[in-house]
């Protein structure tokens, strides 16, 4: 009988052991973000407008995780919570523009100074930047 075809446990498995990081990063990353009051996907979206003033909508569609579908949708739950606004444009008919309001961009520069589950940090120059944040 050959050892050869035989499998390993489950634990004893890379892919388990990375899919199980995998997981639980990304549910730290989701809890953190819903506690500043917005999903991933909407956190997505406000990061891709932090580099960009009065966008208009299209070219956000070129943002990794953004698909022209989500668009919308995103914009309009941001704009309820008052995250983003929207500027219509006088000479073209339905044509806007899409830009952060304080409160986004203060999320967004906040979002920088969430540690890591695993990779928390206890410097001085951390606990500064977490106390300047009012999301937390």
């Amino acid at each position: 009988m050959s050892t050869h075809n035989q499998t390993s446990d489950l634990i004893t498995h890379l892919g388990y052991w990375l899919r199980l990081v995998s997981n639980h990063v990304s549910q730290a990353f989701a809890r953190k973000v819903g506690d500043a009051g917005v999903t991933v996907a909407e956190w997505v979206f406000l990061r891709a407008l932090i580099s960009r003033e009065d966008v208009s909508p299209s070219p956000l569609a070129e943002t990794p995780g953004i698909t022209r579908g989500a668009i919308s949708k995103l914009s309009d739950r941001l704009l309820a919570k008052k995250l983003l606004t929207c500027i219509a444009h006088e000479q073209v008919g339905r044509a806007h523009t899409l830009a952060l309001t304080r409160k986004g961009r203060e999320l967004c520069l906040c979002s920088r100074h969430w540690p890591m589950p695993m990779m928390r940090s206890s410097s001085p120059t951390s606990a500064r930047a977490s106390a300047r944040c009012s999301w937390y």
